[in-house]
């Protein structure tokens, strides 16, 4: 069973393509709670792509000429750090790197020159000079479905950007010379349903690498410190162009 979607040029991460979280939101969305979704190729914007579901549980997302993204169920591993309060993510977020240097500065999902109600405005710092990256965030009523609670690719594309900074250190570290890092493959699940205009608290940490496929976690929870969604995201150093 196949259908067509557009990615609307509003979700871009990098300015000519789409945000990785909330592609993959998308295609985790037609497969369950918990999913993982392999990015093949940069998702175009504002142009019409065919989803097609797989008997065997599977869900492609392509254009006309190649695959862009694949997703599957799975099952999310993942030793989580406990969470900063409320204010302390707040704090953590004034030392947000991206305020400084960023390669996207127009990303849906932490980018600094949108708009409140047009990005998600997730800006995550260290937290009291940990590995640990935090950011408050309060989701718009217009990520939410009729029933308030924030649909999925929303929730996707808050747990995509602070798993990327949380491991752009440990890609300066090795690979000083890389312009950037992108999304290569993302593991995530969506715990509990959270409303549109509720108070959370998002986190971001390293966990590791594999040559120059870069690890990083990330998770959701309520101001009262419940989680309510979580991610392991595979990110690659780009090499430089010559």
């Amino acid at each position: 069973m196949s259908s067509q979607i557009t990615i609307h040029r509003r979700f871009n991460g990098p300015p000519k393509s789409g945000h990785g979280g909330y592609v993959c939101g998308i295609i985790a969305d037609l497969i369950g709670p918990c999913a993982e979704v392999t990015l093949r190729s940069p998702p175009p914007l504002d142009l019409p792509l065919t989803v097609e579901r797989i008997e065997s549980g599977k869900v492609h997302l392509s254009d006309t000429e190649m695959t862009i993204a694949e997703g599957r169920k799975a099952e999310l591993r993942l030793d989580i750090p406990d969470p900063p309060t409320l204010e302390e993510a707040k704090r953590a977020a004034e030392r947000y790197p991206g305020f400084e240097t960023h390669p996207f500065p127009t990303c849906f999902g932490c980018g600094h020159e949108r708009d409140e109600g047009d990005g998600l405005r997730i800006f995550s710092g260290p937290v009291n000079g940990s590995e640990v990256m935090a950011a408050p965030w309060l989701p718009d009523a217009s990520l939410a479905g009729e029933t308030g609670i924030v649909r999925t690719e929303f929730l996707w594309a808050a747990l995509d950007c602070p798993a990327g900074w949380a491991v752009v250190n440990l890609q300066n570290v090795l690979y000083p010379d890389t312009p950037y890092i992108l999304l290569g493959r993302f593991v995530a699940e969506v715990k509990v349903g959270l409303k549109s205009g509720q108070n959370c608290v998002i986190i971001g940490w390293p966990i590791g690498n594999d040559g120059r496929k870069l690890f990083g976690g990330s998770a959701i929870f309520s101001e009262s410190g419940e989680l309510l969604a979580a991610g392991k995201a595979t990110w690659f150093a780009i090499q430089p162009r010559t």
